[in-house]
């Protein structure tokens, strides 16, 4: 088993990010960063201004990027009490830096995710579901001593009474490179031990929430598995293998959020989304 760097240091070169990468895996490895702040969304839909979050710590590649992309961004209006109303969205935005030719990486927005809110609620956003009951999963010791990580992104079924009634691993992104075998056991491993502590959680039911016939309702919860001394802080780039994303087994329907733009370790009920972005993340895409 190969380890991917942590920390892989990306130097921009005109379209491209230069990197050294240690391994070649036919393009697989990624490197990504999560980067937060508001957009603020005028009542016809357009991007009137937006704030990152920690905007000194963000490599100037990214910085400038956003500032270009977002204020081409076009949203489905706000409404409030059948009004269009201005309103400050907090979004999670994921950067992507995909190996395009020997050790160069192209940086790209992979994709976004915008919660509810709106001014005059004091810029707020709708309640995100507290797990009431968490027991916080085994790190698998094997893994633990490898110096493995991974992102394991559950999407959990909960029952009327708040308990987890169904589940699986949506997607498990790992921090080292192997041969497809082993990952994939690998990733298995990391999705046991999440399924196992999630069965144990309960959640309270947020206002707003889409609720089935049955009474049910879905949530997802990304889970960090990261050994000590190989945190990524906000800004910094981490590389990894993304993992395969699985298809929800209680529900036909796409809701169109990549996992991969929620934050680890929150909490994020399905169908408590923000506005809907009409135009391409980037200018020149779809």
């Amino acid at each position: 088993m190969r380890k991917i760097l942590m920390g892989l240091a990306l130097f921009v070169a005109t379209a491209a990010v230069a990197a050294q990468a240690p391994d070649k895996t036919n393009g697989a490895i990624e490197a990504s960063m999560l980067v937060t702040g508001t957009i603020d969304v005028e009542p016809d839909g357009s991007v009137s201004g937006h704030v990152l979050d920690k905007a000194d710590a963000l490599p100037a590649v990214v910085t400038a990027m956003l500032g270009e992309q977002i204020p081409k961004w076009r949203f489905e209006p706000v409404i409030v009490d059948g009004q269009a109303v201005p309103a400050r969205v907090p979004a999670s935005i994921r950067l992507v830096a995909r190996e395009v030719e020997n050790d160069r990486f192209a940086v790209h927005i992979g994709g976004a995710h915008f919660t509810a809110a709106h001014r005059g609620s004091a810029h707020g956003e709708y309640p995100i579901a507290q797990r009431t009951d968490r027991r916080a999963p085994a790190y698998p010791p094997d893994l633990l001593r490898a110096g493995a990580g991974a992102t394991v992104y559950l999407l959990l079924k909960v029952g009327p009474d708040g308990k987890v009634e169904d589940q699986i691993a949506e997607q498990v992104n790992l921090t080292v490179v192997a041969r497809e075998r082993q990952m994939a056991q690998m990733r298995n491993a990391f999705a046991r031990a999440s399924l196992t502590a999630a069965r144990t959680w309960t959640f309270p039911r947020p206002d707003g929430v889409e609720i089935d016939a049955d009474g049910s309702w879905s949530v997802r919860v990304p889970v960090d598995f990261v050994v000590v001394g190989q945190e990524a802080a906000y800004g910094e780039w981490q590389a990894y293998v993304p993992g395969p994303r699985q298809a929800n087994p209680w529900s036909d329907e796409d809701d169109g959020v990549s996992p991969e733009t929620l934050a680890a370790n929150g909490t994020y009920p399905v169908g408590l989304d923000g506005p809907k972005l009409l135009t391409p993340l980037q200018a020149g895409e779809g």
